[in-house]
């Protein structure tokens, strides 16, 4: 079957019918899907750096056997997708891991999903077992009980507590690396309870992870485990009927989602330090940081990252009375006001538009960045940056970088 999966493309005549039973089976499935914005030589030169490239995350939702196209989900994080992009698919049938490029055939931005014609050559994907990422940076802890110790020593009579504590080093879909505060009695193949809460990153929620993991590897005095999550569906999941946690597809599609958006973070930060050291990040003649009001939610990456607290100096209120005090006692100071924010859980109280009124009618004119969903009809935007009121949609800014990028270029000389 795979000597036939492999072929050139050059018309819809041209997929076989093993490659559409592939897709098929994967569309069956509700298989996660990786996708790659750029042609098979720029991902190339990504792996010879020694990288993981800037994939995006999204699902297979249907297969047109007819037209031959599938349809996928919208990509995350957002990014603007237009029908001339080429892409890359990267998707697992059966455990066994391929990738395919293709192109895209339709994009239907208000269901917010992509069709793409099927490829006439699927690759088998040797190379790629896992989309592990570093998280560290995070600092997510982590509570461990050793199921199978636990479940032993009750058998046997005896009490005792087999928990850990320590944090994620790195984590994909699949499972994570664990590192305990203090060393663990537990051995290759124990069942262990994990329980952990993953940060709000771009537009994904703050959520909590509970699920039982399998003891892959364990190195460095029982410091370090390598742990591989068992899913809702799987069969013979040891001790499941006394604690039945496992991860179900939401939960893997969610740590798909967050993979992807922690990577492309990682990249960009990799990307800003080595300009600086170059000596080519804009603005180092900037010695003095420049306050910046944030009206929004404490926990968002957006403005809470180490990149953004480089260039401003970072100040949370929430109350209308004291950001007008603030900006009228420094005047070159910025105002960020996130409209997706949780107004109740932020304490904010107050619209964008009547904080700006107020600020403009007592002759303050401080920059104001407005951060939300949908972009903004060109005149109508062109009309607020008059008033030095800048619209920021999430499909321009869908990641920090993108967003320092915007704030800087519009700040005032």
């Amino acid at each position: 079957m795979l000597k036939k999966l492999f072929g050139k493309r050059s018309s819809s005549e041209d997929v076989s019918v093993d490659i559409v039973n592939l897709f098929a089976k994967a569309v069956k499935d509700r298989e996660a899907l990786d996708v790659f914005l750029g042609e098979e030589d720029a991902f190339e030169a990504y792996r010879k750096l020694g990288k993981e490239a800037p994939l995006r995350s999204s699902s297979m939702l249907d297969l047109d056997r007819e037209a031959l196209q599938l349809k996928i989900e919208y990509i995350f994080p957002r990014t603007p997708v237009f029908k001339f992009n080429p892409l890359m698919l990267f998707f697992s049938v059966d455990g066994q891991m391929y990738f395919c490029s293709t192109t895209i055939a339709a994009i239907d931005r208000a269901n917010e999903t992509i069709t793409v014609n099927l490829p006439g050559k699927v690759h088998r994907n040797e190379r790629r077992k896992a989309f592990r990422i570093r998280i560290a940076q995070f600092n997510v802890k982590v509570s461990v009980k050793n199921i199978t110790k636990t479940e032993t020593a009750h058998s046997s009579g005896q009490v005792k507590a087999y928990d850990y504590e320590g944090k994620v080093y790195d984590i994909s879909e699949g499972g994570m690396f664990f590192m305990s505060f203090a060393s663990m009695d537990l051995n290759v193949n124990d069942v262990l309870y994990v329980e952990f809460t993953l940060p709000g990153i771009d537009l994904l929620p703050r959520t909590t992870i509970k699920s039982l993991v399998r003891a892959a590897h364990v190195k460095s005095f029982n410091r370090f485990c390598g742990m591989q999550f068992y899913y809702e569906g799987q069969k013979n999941i040891p001790y499941y009927r006394q604690h039945p946690y496992a991860l179900d597809p939401s939960d893997k599609q969610f740590l798909a989602k967050f993979c992807r958006a922690a990577n492309i973070g990682n990249l960009e930060r990799e990307q800003m330090k080595q300009k600086k050291e170059e000596g080519q990040a804009e603005g180092e003649e900037e010695q003095q940081r420049r306050s910046v009001v944030l009206i929004g939610d404490r926990a968002h990456s957006l403005y809470n990252n180490p990149d953004f607290e480089q260039f401003f100096q970072k100040f949370y209120i929430s109350d209308s009375d004291e950001v007008y005090d603030f900006v009228k006692a420094n005047p070159d100071a910025i105002i960020v006001y996130d409209n997706l924010a949780d107004s109740e859980k932020n304490h904010i109280d107050f619209a964008w538009s009547s904080l700006v009124k107020r600020l403009r009618s007592s002759n303050l004119f401080h920059p104001v960045y407005v951060i939300d969903r949908d972009p903004m009809e060109q005149a109508k935007w062109q009309k607020l940056k008059d008033y030095k009121i800048f619209y920021c949609s999430r499909l321009e800014a869908s990641t920090m970088g993108e967003f320092l990028k915007f704030v800087r270029k519009h700040l005032p000389q």
